[in-house]
């Protein structure tokens, strides 16, 4: 359950809980543990994250009870910078929006970097008939892309991205690595053709 809501696969994590006997709480407690693993993947160096990925496995490998771990004060941590980073990238208005997608630019900073990732599957439950594409530039003056598919359409996001060279990823989620600034027209003309379907 806790891979699947850091994975924003919420419909799969619901499912396994109910053949488990947790209240509201705990499966709080659950959601908030997965997205926090998830919110320390992403990255684009050591010092973007509050802890390495290997050490935070590490950690973790040594609890038996997610429920231990998750009052942890490096997850609590974790959930308080989440947060934090979450609400500075939800205060970014647009650069366009319909009713089935929209895409947002960030700015390259830290926060930026950690918090892509988990500011997409956001955006995914908060609009789930929209597409969304989030845009950050890179130092280097190329742009990384975090595409999600409708939650309601989840298919196409990996066709999407395979478009491009360094795109990859799943059907649901994907993204490009390191798109070109010249590139950015081709990529949202081909985000505005997509015809999102289940």
């Amino acid at each position: 359950m806790v891979a699947a809501f850091g994975d924003n696969l919420t419909a799969a994590a619901e499912s396994l809980a109910t053949k488990v006997p947790l209240d509201s709480r705990q499966l709080d407690t659950l959601r908030s543990l997965g997205e926090a693993l998830n919110y320390n993947a992403y990255g684009d160096t050591e010092a973007d994250v509050m802890i390495h990925p290997r050490e935070l496995y590490l950690k973790l490998h040594g609890f038996a009870d997610p429920f231990e771990f998750a009052a942890t004060p490096l997850v609590q941590q974790l959930i308080a910078r989440n947060r934090d980073d979450l609400a500075l990238a939800l205060a970014i208005t647009p650069i366009s929006a319909d009713e089935s997608k929209a895409v947002y630019r960030l700015p390259d900073a830290d926060w930026s970097r950690r918090v892509i990732g988990t500011f997409a599957n956001v955006l995914v439950r908060m609009h789930p008939h929209r597409a969304h594409a989030v845009i950050k530039e890179n130092a280097d003056q190329t742009l990384v892309i975090s595409v999600r598919a409708p939650l309601n359409a989840p298919f196409g996001a990996d066709r999407l991205c395979l478009q491009f060279k360094t795109g990859g990823g799943r059907s649901a989620a994907a993204g490009i690595e390191r798109l070109p600034l010249s590139e950015l027209p081709e990529f949202l003309s081909t985000f505005d053709r997509m015809r999102w379907r289940a």
